[in-house]
């Protein structure tokens, strides 16, 4: 039985994206399970996965600044009575802003040298002053700059090792009566508005620096060195050649690397990119070489920085008491870091745990959606397979509002009966705006009407598009075939509807169920039209396929109301 996609269990697959629809998923799910609580209060302050959503709210930027007339997610479930009561708008806006915070660029600033110092702008007014009260200045020295690993590490991710787009505060820095700031070349020259400083007096029309510092008129500055009239500066150091150092003193040049930061297009690729920095620069732990991912997935980044981190003994610990230990003391990249800096690696290490953990209790947990036309079967698929009480609605009272049910003796499954209509889109419409996201497997309930007909291929069309949406799957069960025994004679007769309906629907072999489930079957089952035991195995092999129980574990027989063998 196939139970792996690209490297990852199918259960891993339906959870590994960074999208919203999976954290739609987890808010949706925690809530059904607050709803079929006893106590709703205490249900709310328990649930694991609402915990760690909350805390991935709490580190929303609009939260974390305190910007006002924020809703957070407490807020919405608190406000809810029921599944259509989540308010999908603010739910939306909530994790976006929160898959934003995982998408963003992770910016990493180093301690200011002196050398960057004097090409800030405070530093080049400060130069400039003693330069005009005349006082001889002489910068000596070959190339200086940051000196740290942090700019090696910097360098390194330019040179292509990872992923990222580096931005420099670029600081070409030169002496020699003239301070040249980073903060304007333009014209191929040093301009003025703080970009050049001479004698005093400050360059004008793109010139640069004059009074015998640096030549006007196409003194450029270009691959990091600046020139001046035939005489430039190149590899970091000054040159003369007929351009003028200050009060005659040797020329002297320097680059300085300023701060790193790591930018990246999209935001997947944003984390997946932090996610591989963040593994490499946690210091090692013994066991963690052994037990790390080769895959270069979110989700197996996720899982490998997930298991550092817990064998760091860091997860769920306050940031302020992980820098006492000195996390980045080993780091290339963060070693040298501002702490400001390394604590946001740190924050985004724990919200990327948090994550983990909740795709870990997505995968985990199966929430089966019943959905199809009126009368069709959903709530006799209900009670026959499952054994659970269904309200009684005669034949003209139908479900109008998700009905939720939990399996006796698991907490892992979770069964809905969503609103029965004859209008399909709005019907899906609405189960992808208030609970469409909740299934791990959506089941169409179709009665057997004799052939393919156009209902049933909109319905399952219909189906699929929210199931690609939410990553779930879609299995077709074939309600009320009691009632054509005679054209359903014989098990070739239903081989060829079943035929029919998979070339016809297009449709996995696996995927399809002719069901009796009401009249005795004893005559049907030679024919290949099962009842409740017969769905209940094929449910079952389901939850085995995508390993949301392992086969043989007993929550996995409670799961579909089967007794252990």
């Amino acid at each position: 039985m196939v139970k792996e996609a690209r490297g990852l269990t199918l259960s891993e697959w339906a959870v590994k994206d960074l999208k919203p629809a999976v954290l739609v998923k987890a808010i949706q799910q925690s809530f059904s399970n607050i709803l079929l609580a006893p106590d709703r209060k205490e249900a709310t302050k328990e649930d694991v996965v609402l915990k760690l959503l909350n805390r991935l709210d709490g580190q929303r930027k609009t939260v974390r600044e305190g910007v006002g007339n924020v809703v957070q997610l407490s807020e919405i479930i608190d406000n809810a009575t029921g599944l259509n009561d989540l308010k999908i708008d603010d739910l939306e806006q909530v994790v976006k802003e929160i898959i934003d915070e995982f998408g963003q660029s992770l910016k990493v600033e180093y301690p200011e040298s002196f050398l960057q110092w004097l090409t800030s702008f405070k530093g080049m007014v400060t130069v400039a002053g003693v330069l005009a009260g005349g006082a001889a200045v002489l910068l000596v020295g070959g190339i200086a700059g940051l000196g740290t690993a942090g700019y090696a590490a910097a360098t390194e991710a330019a040179a292509g090792s990872a992923p990222m787009y580096l931005l420099t505060a670029a600081a070409e820095t030169a002496a020699a009566g003239a301070v040249g700031a980073s903060a304007g070349v333009a014209g191929g020259a040093m301009g003025a508005a703080g970009a050049g400083v001479a004698g005093g007096a400050m360059g004008a029309a793109g010139a640069g620096v004059a009074g015998g510092a640096m030549g006007a008129a196409g003194a450029g500055v270009a691959g990091g060195a600046m020139g001046a009239a035939g005489a430039g500066v190149a590899g970091g150091a000054m040159g003369a050649a007929g351009a003028g150092a200050f009060a005659g003193a040797a020329g002297t040049a320097a680059v300085a690397a300023a701060a790193a930061a790591w930018y990246f297009r999209k935001k997947e690729q944003n984390y997946q990119a932090i996610l591989r920095m963040l593994v490499k620069e946690l210091p090692e732990v013994p066991s963690e070489q052994e037990d790390s991912d080769n895959a270069d997935d979110v989700y197996n980044l996720e899982r490998t920085l997930y298991k550092k981190y817990k064998a760091l003994d860091f997860l769920n610990k306050d940031v302020d008491g992980i820098m006492e230990t000195k996390p980045f003391k080993a780091s290339k990249m963060l070693k040298d870091a501002k702490e400001v800096s390394q604590k946001e690696a740190l924050r985004r290490c724990q919200m990327a745990c948090d994550l983990f953990e909740i795709r870990q209790q997505l995968q985990k947990s199966c929430f089966v959606g019943l959905f199809g036309p009126q009368n069709a079967g959903k709530s006799t698929l209900i009670q026959k397979v499952w054994g659970l009480a269904v309200p009684e609605r005669g034949y003209r009272a139908h479900t109008t509002v998700p009905s939720l049910y939990k399996a006796r003796g698991t907490k892992k499954m979770v069964i809905m009966d969503f609103p029965g209509t004859t209008a399909i889109d709005e019907q899906v419409a609405n189960l992808a705006n208030s609970c469409g996201g909740l299934s791990s497997v959506l089941i169409l309930v179709m009665p057997f009407q004799g052939d393919t007909s156009t209902d049933h291929i909109k319905q399952l069309a219909q189906a699929r598009t929210l199931a690609d949406a939410y990553n779930c799957c879609v299995l077709l069960c074939i309600s009320q075939c009691g009632r054509f025994k005679d054209i359903l004679k014989d098990g070739k007769t239903v081989a060829a509807y079943r035929e029919d309906y998979i070339q016809n629907l297009n449709i996995e072999p696996a995927d399809i169920l002719f069901t009796e489930l009401v009249e005795s079957i004893d005559d049907l089952e030679s024919r290949g039209i099962v009842g409740p035991d017969g769905v209940r195995s094929w449910l079952k092999d389901w939850l085995i396929k995508y390993d949301v129980f392992k086969e043989g574990e007993d929550q996995l027989y409670a799961a579909v109301n089967m007794t252990k063998a």
